[in-house]
């Protein structure tokens, strides 16, 4: 679940930390070593335990003599702070190597030198800040949270393997948004760089692909106010159409398989295309486009094996334009999003869109669409939707995504009124104890258990720490549904209280 080989240089997957302790999985193919290091700090123990294969750590006495320990599969070893620098890795030049690795206190970064001959004593001008965890899921701590070391400049001094909340996080912190905007030439450059410099373990992006027969799936990873990310999935031979970017930025990456980009020149009349230029994207390419070098399509240049591409968009956008290549005609479409599998684009108008089939969950969004944006929406109004949404497993069954780690959000529709979110509950899972926010926007919130139970249970502060509220709570059966105020809610955790049924519910949220 944790383990990940990097052909380049060893892994550091963070599987636990907190105040009193981090835990690491490291992971070495043969011959890989650290750097000569120490972890920057007195007074911190670390235990390594060899799952696999053979690892040894490398230092010198105090009486300057070299030591070598080497640990066989099972065997351990304690380091302490006075060992001082070191070096460890995979004693086989043929074999793999797995080590589990504890530190008390938790410590954040070590140093190390580049070079021999400098002590990792020497002034801090010459050390490198060292990560020592370069990936770790959602579902710990988001480690080094608060700590100013991912910048450019490390990046470029090795590859290293990212979530995708690291990278929104490395991309907030490199990009300067001044007068040019996102398009400045500095900043597309800039992001390139980034994205170039980033890659990804399988298992991190592996549980955000979802494909589908017929249609590429748009599947959405991270985001903030600059920037949208997306994970698209390409079965064999899928395309897109041809279309704009509605005076967004898109960077792509490509992840896994070989992706091909068509780039077609706008004739003045704004709806006829002339392809300019065809070229195949392979494992690690990185493409760039904005409306101002013309219209594209996207899609698997392989009919026998599936594609993976990710995608970074700034500013986000929700609409877009496809063009016919036959006939000279455009029409304007909604883009669609998910955590989960879904369809890429959604050929609805927004708010006045048509409605797909009389019983489809997107037809339930169209209605979202048309009462949120009427001039007198009340409460009452959403309350007759959300009542009326009676759908068989069919109807929501492509925007459902179970993973075993954790609950998933699967965006619906997003508008500037109203944010639609379908949730999948494995059994027992649960959200952390939260709240939404910005209590002067009052925020109304509509829960819809679409199948199993959920409950929801309120906290209140009580010196200093949060404790269950005296208010009971609120538990939701299939079918089911209630309005609530944010205000109301206050400090709250939602769960599914089955230890053996998945559940699903629908909420909306106004404003998103």
């Amino acid at each position: 679940k944790y383990i990940h080989f990097d052909p380049h240089q060893y892994t550091r997957v963070l599987v636990a930390v907190n105040k009193y302790f981090s835990l690491i999985l490291n992971c070495w193919s043969p011959g890989q070593v650290t750097p000569l290091h120490n972890h920057g700090k007195k007074n911190i123990c670390s235990f390594v335990r060899v799952l696999k294969g053979t690892f040894f750590c490398a230092h010198v006495d105090k009486d300057k003599s070299p030591r070598k320990i080497v640990l066989r599969e099972g065997s351990g070893l304690k380091i302490t702070d006075d060992m001082g620098d070191h070096t460890a890795g995979n004693f086989s030049e043929t074999e793999q190597c797995i080590s589990l690795h504890l530190y008390s206190p938790p410590y954040l970064e070590c140093c190390f030198r580049e070079s021999h001959g400098e002590s990792c004593n020497c002034a801090p001008e010459k050390l490198k800040k060292f990560i020592p965890v370069v990936h770790c899921n959602d579902r710990q701590h988001y480690y080094k949270a608060n700590e100013e070391l991912e910048t450019l400049a490390l990046l470029k001094s090795r590859p290293i393997f990212s979530n995708f909340r690291k990278m929104v996080d490395v991309l907030q912190k490199e990009i300067v948004i001044e007068s040019e905007g996102i398009h400045s030439p500095q900043n597309i450059k800039h992001i390139k760089d980034i994205m170039s410099c980033m890659n990804f373990n399988p298992k991190e992006w592996g549980q955000y692909a979802n494909f589908a027969k017929g249609r590429y799936t748009r599947n959405l990873v991270a985001y903030d106010e600059k920037f949208t990310i997306l994970l698209l999935c390409w079965e064999k031979g899928q395309k897109s159409p041809i279309h704009d970017h509605s005076g967004s930025n898109c960077w792509v990456k490509v992840l896994d398989g070989q992706v091909e980009e068509s780039l077609y020149d706008l004739a003045e009349d704004g709806v006829t295309t002339k392809l300019r230029s065809v070229r195949t994207c392979d494992p690690g390419a990185i493409a760039y486009i904005n409306d101002s070098y013309g219209v594209h399509k996207m899609g698997n240049a392989n009919e026998d094996r599936v594609a993976i591409s990710l995608h970074v968009y700034s500013p986000a956008y929700h609409e877009c334009f496809i063009f016919d290549e036959d006939e000279p005609t455009k029409k304007k479409v909604s883009i669609s999003t998910a955590y989960g599998a879904r369809y890429p684009f959604m050929e609805r108008q927004i708010p006045n869109c048509t409605e797909l089939a009389p019983d489809s969950m997107q037809s339930f969004v169209c209605k979202l669409d048309r009462v949120f944006t009427s001039s007198d929406v009340d409460s009452n109004q959403i309350n007759d939707v959300v009542n009326a949404l009676v759908y068989s497993e069919q109807q929501w069954e492509n925007y459902i995504h179970f993973s075993p780690d954790q609950y998933t959000r699967n965006l619906l529709g997003f508008t500037d009124h109203y944010s639609a979110v379908l949730a999948c509950w494995c059994p027992g899972q649960q959200t952390p104890i939260h709240e939404h926010g910005e209590p002067e926007l009052d925020r109304r919130v509509w829960i819809k258990v679409l199948a199993g139970t959920l409950q929801i249970q309120f906290f209140e502060e009580s010196f200093n720490q949060l404790v269950p509220s005296v208010k009971p709570p609120v538990v939701l059966k299939e079918g089911e549904y209630m309005m609530l105020h944010d205000n109301t809610l206050g400090q709250h955790r939602t769960f599914n209280s089955s230890t053996t049924d998945n559940c699903i519910s629908l909420h909306i949220y106004s404003p998103p």
